[in-house]
């Protein structure tokens, strides 16, 4: 019976995704456009690397997504029937990894696909680049999800419920690593955003960029 509602769960997600970005028919949604350079910023953000390898970086408890993978056309349908296939497998090791269900938006996925399918963007995922941390990533994340609570820029933009952003670092009131640990373990009344390791290190680099330094 568990297993059972298990896959039912896996082929509802899976179905959530080919239908991701309610409005799209059929067609648009098999013929949506993405964007190689954002779907390797995702391939990280998202958890993917976790599991999966390509330039063999990553992880190595699901198949890699190297060129042998990615031969032939782009057919975002056809990725979408493989991820279908390892469904269940795939819920269980994020469940295992990150401790949550990964979601992604129709668009989100189409990116992605089209990093796996570009050979110039597969070229630049190493570990160096997997370590860098992206300001301009991260100053769109607090803009999308902290300014109910937060002023989160030199502007005032936002609210005063919470520490304003800008001071946390430049105001020496957190270390880096204060930081880096409130954001991966929040507690009440600041919501868990689930953030992955990279989000929080973007998040760091645009706190970091406020100082001036």
């Amino acid at each position: 019976m568990a297993r059972s509602l298990r896959l039912a769960r896996s082929i509802a997600v899976v179905s959530a995704m080919l239908l991701a970005g309610a409005g799209d028919s059929m067609a648009d949604a098999a013929q949506r456009q993405g964007d190689a350079g954002t779907g390797r910023t995702l391939f990280v953000s998202k958890g993917c690397v976790l599991c999966h390898a390509i330039n063999e970086v990553g992880g190595t408890t699901a198949p890699p997504l190297d060129p042998e993978f990615a031969q032939g056309e782009v057919d975002a349908l056809d990725f979408v029937a493989r991820m279908w296939r390892g469904a269940e497998a795939m819920i269980f090791m994020q469940q295992q990894e990150l401790g949550v269900q990964i979601e992604f938006t129709g668009q989100e996925l189409a990116d992605i696909i089209a990093f796996v399918h570009d050979p110039r963007e597969r070229q630049k995922f190493s570990e160096p680049a997997l370590a860098q941390s992206d300001p301009v990533a991260g100053r769109d994340i607090v803009r999308s999800w902290c300014t109910a609570c937060h002023v989160v820029d030199l502007e005032g933009t936002g609210a005063d419920a919470g520490p304003a952003l800008p001071t946390l670092l430049a105001g020496k009131q957190r270390s880096a690593d204060e930081i880096r640990g409130w954001l991966a373990d929040p507690h009440p009344p600041m919501p868990n955003l689930n953030l992955s390791r990279q989000e929080i290190e973007n998040i760091l680099a645009y706190l970091e960029s406020l100082t001036g330094n």
